[in-house]
């Protein structure tokens, strides 16, 4: 297996050439410390939220939604390891930004963390594909891209109907999807050309 951050000179996309250079020992220390990657995703999905709330939209349901593409993109490296920091990471958002009482802030934090490894099950299921490790087109990331905007959005929605959070839609539902694909799809192209200006370094 070739070292992290190697670049490969082929059409498809794998962790060892999508991952930035100045990134791989931040990755290396997670791959196998569980605390540390806890610390990793949690602090990433509080910052990324907080970002986007600012910048772009307060709401629980955006027509973008970036921190989605991070979320993936975490999860397609770290795996069921990422759970536990996404949890955390939800949780604390829904809690203190968001001002959920506690346990539907944790609810909701378990639904965020556990839709990307639904959708990553689904993905490799169907594609016979297992994701990072093997050459991946970019009709793989997007199919993948899909799969997850869809489990995300058909999760959350029933949560926040079943809860009373919030009374959604079928028009809610699809610009939830929307957003979370087109999140997902702007940052895997932010990734792919900082990958090429490294490259080209």
């Amino acid at each position: 297996m070739e070292k992290l951050g190697q670049f490969k000179k082929n059409r498809g996309v794998t962790i060892h050439n999508i991952s930035p250079s100045f990134l791989t020992k931040v990755i290396r220390l997670c791959e196998e410390n569980l605390f540390a990657v806890t610390i990793l995703i949690s602090s990433a999905w509080v910052f990324a939220f907080m970002i986007h709330s600012i910048i772009l939209d307060t709401s629980l349901i955006s027509w973008v939604f970036i921190p989605s593409g991070l979320k993936l993109v975490l999860f397609m490296i770290y795996r069921s390891r990422a759970i536990l920091g996404m949890l955390v990471g939800g949780s604390t958002i829904n809690f203190l930004l968001l001002k959920m009482v506690a346990v539907k802030a944790i609810l909701t934090g378990a639904i965020c963390a556990l839709s990307p490894i639904l959708a990553i099950f689904i993905f490799e299921r169907l594609m016979s594909l297992r994701v990072l490790n093997q050459k991946m087109s970019w009709f793989h990331f997007v199919f993948l891209a899909l799969i997850f905007s869809i489990t995300n959005a058909l999760c959350h929605n029933f949560f926040f109907n079943a809860a009373g959070l919030m009374n959604t839609s079928i028009q809610s539902s699809i610009k939830m999807v929307i957003g979370d694909l087109a999140g997902i799809l702007i940052t895997i192209v932010i990734m792919v050309k900082i990958r090429k200006k490294i490259s080209q370094a």
